[in-house]
């Protein structure tokens, strides 16, 4: 394995979430152990406190008959037998003062007599405590209790055995703890490359994509809710952007024949004045049809970089209350003479006031592109309804005319950039009205839905939140 390679995986997150895992488990079973090692230690010292007090039990029964002798001799032989170095006793009256002491060279200095029986008359309970033996490593656990009412006894014993036990557990655990490390780094391994195997897929699939193959989708599969998640979230991301570069070359299309029109018509005019003007009035024509030309163009220009912005989330919003009814009259007022000539009839119905919040010039530019839709594609003695109502949260504005409708195989597409039912084009536009209406609804987090068939009209329907988020 090269440097850059060793390089690069010590800095893979699934190398980290491994390091996290293992030490999460080592700091845990550690804690554990810990908490294992302490209560084993606490109960081997309550086993050895209660086997000194069972010896002073038995030591009691051998005195009961005040056989000073027969109790020196049971402490000769238990010194004996478990070594000088192992166990002592000291056998005191209640005042502390000395009768009867093991040989006590391997226990360094022990607490006075006296101090023992002042301590004992005032807590008045056998008396506990852990000594270190000198020039050993082992500690020792000794009792001052009552042997009879005019007899203290102390005992002590070393726990030799006790920390020898101990220290074989501390053996056994690390030699455990290093079988079971490795283990915990090998499982945090397969499971951190397990949780990121969605997340390498996705990966591997962006790379194909980026070297053309654009069908390449990531593959939805059981591992996991955000994985999923992340997977779907990329296949729409990617279909999202399949759908813009379709959108482009569509638009690039219409481009090359919407603006082909009227440049070749500007440059024809131009031409012809050139060869054949002999007057000032035929420059001035040319002029004039040069200036409407490019009028429309820049309305188209105009009119695209305005979708763009709204579809992108860029379009600056002007935001304040608006009374729709109010605005819905004034369009229809403005369209009432176009109506008039083509022997349409308008009919509005909106309550007195309407209000929502929204970009009153947007707005205006809505209902004017909806309503001049219906004007264009509405025969002669037509009829198109306007109206507006409340629901709830919402407004509605709905549009409906009775002209020639809109086909169910053009239906899905009306909103597409430079998309025009007429596809002989013989109707004045660029296609790009309704497509600037639904970007503006969207840009109002509202809904533009249609409802059409063939020769029955069309109805379409705004909705619209009665507050911006």
């Amino acid at each position: 394995m090269s440097s850059k390679r060793k390089n690069n995986f010590f800095k893979t997150l699934a190398f980290r979430l491994t390091l996290l895992y293992t030490g999460l488990f080592v700091v845990s079973t550690i804690i554990a152990f810990a908490c294992i090692y302490m209560m084993t230690s606490r109960a081997l010292i309550e086993q050895v406190d209660e086997d000194l007090l069972g010896d002073i039990e038995e030591l009691s029964l051998i005195y009961v008959d005040g056989n000073v002798e027969a109790l020196q001799e049971e402490f000769s032989q238990e010194v004996e037998s478990d070594g000088e170095e192992i166990v002592f006793f000291r056998l005191f009256d209640r005042d502390g003062q000395t009768l009867f002491t093991t040989n006590l060279d391997a226990w360094g200095e022990l607490e006075d007599g006296t101090s023992l029986a002042r301590r004992y008359k005032i807590e008045g309970r056998p008396l506990f405590s852990t000594i270190t033996i000198p020039n050993t490593k082992h500690k020792a656990r000794t009792l001052v209790a009552p042997l009879t009412d005019t007899l203290l006894i102390q005992f002590g014993e070393s726990l030799e055995e006790s920390e020898s036990y101990l220290a074989v557990f501390v053996e056994i655990f690390t030699e455990i703890m290093l079988f079971v490390i490795i283990i915990a780094a090998l499982c945090g391994w397969l499971m951190a490359r397990g949780a990121l195997s969605g997340v390498e897929e996705v990966t591997r699939t962006a790379l194909r994509i980026s070297k053309g193959e654009f069908t390449q989708r990531v593959p939805i599969k059981l591992r996991g809710y955000e994985i999923e998640r992340l997977a779907s979230a990329f296949n729409y991301m990617i279909d999202r952007i399949q759908s813009l570069l379709n959108g482009i070359r569509e638009v690039t299309d219409n481009i090359a024949h919407d603006l082909r029109s009227p440049i070749t018509s500007m440059r024809g005019t131009a031409e012809t004045t050139l060869m054949n003007g002999s007057d000032i009035d035929d420059f001035r024509a040319m002029a004039g049809n040069t200036v409407e030309e490019c009028d429309r163009l820049l309305s188209m220009v105009n009119a695209m970089l305005d979708i763009s912005e709204a579809e992108a989330g860029a379009s600056k919003m002007e935001i304040e209350e608006i009374d729709l009814s109010k605005v819905v009259r004034q369009a229809c007022e403005i369209f009432q003479p176009i109506a008039e000539e083509r022997e349409l009839s308008l009919d509005l119905q909106a309550p007195s006031a309407c209000n929502i919040s929204g970009d009153l010039k947007k707005i205006q530019r809505l209902i004017s592109n909806l309503l001049d839709n219906a004007l264009k594609y509405t025969p002669r003695g037509g009829t198109i309804s306007i109206e507006v109502s409340a629901h709830e949260k919402e407004r509605i504005i709905t549009i409906e005319d009775n002209g020639i409708g809109i086909d169910e195989n053009d239906l899905p597409y009306i909103f597409h950039r430079f998309y025009r039912c007429d596809h002989s084009r013989s109707q004045e536009g660029s296609g790009l009205g309704l497509s600037l209406a639904q970007a503006i609804v969207t840009a109002h987090a509202g809904q533009l839905n249609v409802f059409s068939k063939s020769g029955s009209g069309s109805r379409f329907v705004v909705t619209l939140p009665e507050r911006l988020s």
